[in-house]
């Protein structure tokens, strides 16, 4: 690894640690929103012939107005006046490759992709019909060495009886060394 990821490696792990440091001193604080509930997620792989994935998985959120939990992700409010929210995260990302997985011959010839922790910071806004957020991470174990910048809105939930719907829609940037990692030829 060279010089620069080993060193923005090094400040994503310090952040990791303040952020704990911080939620661990805080998980006492204030009125806590507590859930629990199931989540469906349908995902087509990116890599010729892996399947496309129907995953269904229980969903935790906690979140107290300082600290959250949800699901992957837990984090640290920096500011939140319950409109306006900076948040510093953790967040554990699923992407990967086994190539031992595959039925081509080319794809088996690829190198192993493994899974990340993701750090980073974002500002979300509750606008009167949704939320949008815009946020940026960093690999933290230095397997890409890499950022993805997101941007994204999540419609304020819909209630059908037992039923809740939280419809949304986001966009993903990723820079060249995540990117090439996760979606290159090795």
């Amino acid at each position: 690894m060279n010089r620069a990821k080993q060193s923005r490696s090094r400040v994503l792990a310090i952040m990791v640690l303040v952020m704990l440091f911080l939620g661990l001193a805080s998980v006492t604080a204030g009125a806590a929103e507590f859930s629990l509930g199931a989540g469906v997620a349908a995902s087509t792989s990116p890599y010729k012939s892996h399947d496309s994935q129907l995953t269904v998985s229980s969903f935790i959120s906690y979140d107290n107005g300082r600290v959250y939990l949800r699901g992957a992700e837990a984090g640290v409010y920096l500011w939140n006046t319950g409109r306006h929210k900076v948040s510093a995260a953790v967040q554990y990302s699923w992407l990967e490759f086994d190539p031992g997985a595959c039925d081509d011959g080319q794809m088996r010839g690829l190198e192993k992709r493994r899974s990340t922790l993701m750090a980073g910071l974002s500002y979300t806004y509750a606008a009167p019909l949704g939320q949008i957020r815009l946020g940026v991470t960093g690999d933290v174990l230095g397997r890409s060495g890499g950022f993805v910048g997101e941007a994204a809105y999540q419609h304020n939930p819909i209630t059908l009886g037992n039923l809740t719907l939280l419809p949304g829609l986001g966009v993903s940037w990723q820079c060249r060394e995540h990117a090439d990692y996760y979606f290159g030829v090795s």
